[in-house]
């Protein structure tokens, strides 16, 4: 059934001096109540390959921690996120858009998937400016405070 704020909207549009003001907006209208999830489709991308051998001497070469915020799986989830971690290109491989010999400490960096996730936001900051960004944050207002390793 049609929620409150659709019913009001129905009612907007049926009133021919639309001289009302109506506080509703797009993402409040609700057709129904029910969200369905899973259903099946066939999609086509390119995949980019990886050098796992790269990853690894990346990793060698700086560690598990993000290089952004300083997480680490292992601190705070135990043997369980032990060498867990992304290895993010710092030119995105679609950039690139050819294959190419990949230096893993000048090309490669480890971040956490938080980190990761704005890093490849459109206008994302550098990594230098979200570095910086947890620079500026007292260790009390981090979420998760870290050991040193």
């Amino acid at each position: 059934m049609y929620n409150s704020t659709f019913n009001r909207y129905i009612e907007f549009l049926k009133d021919d001096t639309k001289s009302k003001i109506l506080n509703i907006y797009p993402d409040e209208i609700i057709i129904n109540n029910t969200f369905q999830e899973g259903n099946s489709q066939k999609v086509y991308v390119n995949r980019f390959e990886r050098d796992k051998k790269a990853r690894e001497a990346c990793l060698k070469h700086f560690g598990y921690n993000c290089q952004i915020c300083n997480f680490n799986f292992k601190d705070v989830y135990g043997n369980i996120g032990t060498n867990s971690i992304h290895v993010h290109h710092i030119v995105p491989l679609a950039k690139v858009a050819q294959a190419y010999k990949v230096n893993p400490i000048k090309d490669l960096i480890p971040v956490c998937p938080n980190c990761h996730l704005i890093l490849h936001k459109k206008d994302a900051p550098s990594i230098e400016e979200l570095q910086q960004h947890f620079k500026h944050k007292a260790p009390d207002k981090l979420l998760v405070t870290h050991k040193n390793s």
